[in-house]
């Protein structure tokens, strides 16, 4: 079965769906079409003949960056999901983001719980030392690619794992966003809060990276600083390993 989406979203959950019928992930690409947008394609397979066979959940992580993709790599290992394919997709903004899909499942739900390092240089005989150091720690290289960032950087981006002991108690079974207000002042400020879950039963602060916008109503950093600028209101979304929670912050009037 082929499966094609300029989203990476709904790739995710496309792979998801054909996946409880049976069908396993065997290749990815991602890149432009014949009328000028841009659109990843999956191809997923099965054996007829295997009826009760195993099924497997599908993870896909996108981002241009690479210190975000190495955080959400480590809670995505740390669950048990392990590297499947990568490719990179070309967003609106001119830039190429790297989408990493992950697969957990199989005859042994609970698999193995995976610890990741991301590389990403734009010098080859600088990747090359780092594996090699990567690699005396117990690394093994899984996939490799070339992405591109918004100022037109290109550079080599190499994913490597290792199997981590103790990994299944942290095992992570959702999200949550708060803030320390969801209500403010023209001119007053606020924090994103993200929140991780475990299987464990507990949680802990997210350590999450937003990406920085001036928006119409509220102003946002990279560490989640809220500043109100006008009234009304937006709601803020952020997606961690195929978990998704959003808070809605509204600024008053004077």
């Amino acid at each position: 079965m082929l499966l094609a989406t300029a989203q990476t979203s709904t790739m995710q959950e496309e792979m998801r769906r054909v996946a409880a019928t049976g069908y396993r992930f065997v290749a990815v690409q991602g890149g432009g079409t014949v009328f000028g947008g841009s659109e990843v394609v999956a191809v997923m397979s099965r054996n007829p003949e295997a009826e009760g066979g195993p099924t497997y959940d599908y993870l896909l992580l996108a981002t241009t960056r690479t210190s975000t993709m190495q955080k959400e790599l480590q809670g995505a290992g740390a669950a048990g999901y392990t590297y499947a394919g990568q490719t990179v997709f070309p967003t609106g903004l001119g830039s190429k983001e790297v989408v990493v899909i992950l697969e957990r499942g199989g005859c042994e739900p609970e698999g193995d719980a995976y610890e990741y390092r991301l590389l990403g240089t734009r010098r080859t005989s600088t990747m090359h030392e780092e594996l090699n150091a990567a690699a005396a720690e117990g690394f093994t290289l899984v996939g490799m690619t070339e992405s591109q960032m918004t100022f037109g950087v290109t550079e080599l981006v190499s994913i490597l794992h290792r199997r981590s002991e103790g990994g299944a108690s942290m095992r992570v079974s959702g999200i949550a966003l708060g803030s320390s207000a969801t209500t403010l002042g023209i001119g007053g400020t606020a924090t994103l809060t993200p929140t991780v879950f475990y299987c464990d039963g507990t949680s802990e602060p997210l350590d999450y990276e937003w990406i920085p916008s001036d928006g119409s109503y509220l102003h946002l950093t990279e560490s989640g600083r809220l500043t109100a600028v006008a009234p009304g209101s937006r709601e803020f979304t952020m997606n961690y390993w195929g978990y998704t929670a959003s808070v809605v912050i509204t600024v008053l009037p004077r």
